[in-house]
């Protein structure tokens, strides 16, 4: 902007390149960026949440299912319909 404000001789008959117009597009996307970085916080600090609930040593969603099919497989016995109706439920804990 400083450039063609600067520049002599720079007078063009488009709205959509008078200087005006280019200065108030500018900003739009000045502003448009922050609330991009505004986002990607929000969406850092939510995968973090997100992480810490599932993944929590010993007590997080994950370890917590894991130690309810082992309970269920000692308490019924590995060939009990109880066990079969979960031990296809597979979860995986990405921080060990």
């Amino acid at each position: 902007m400083n450039l063609l404000s600067n520049a002599e001789g720079y007078d063009v008959t488009g709205t959509d390149l008078s200087l005006d117009y280019l200065q108030q597009y500018a900003a739009e996307l000045l502003e448009a960026n922050k609330e991009v970085a505004r986002a990607a916080v929000e969406v850092n600090t939510t995968r973090i949440a997100r992480n810490k609930f599932l993944y929590k040593p010993q007590a997080g969603l994950v370890d917590t299912a894991i130690d309810a099919k082992a309970y269920i497989k000692g308490l019924f016995g590995a060939n009990s319909p109880e066990y079969k109706s979960v031990s296809n439920i597979s979860f995986h804990n990405s921080n060990k």
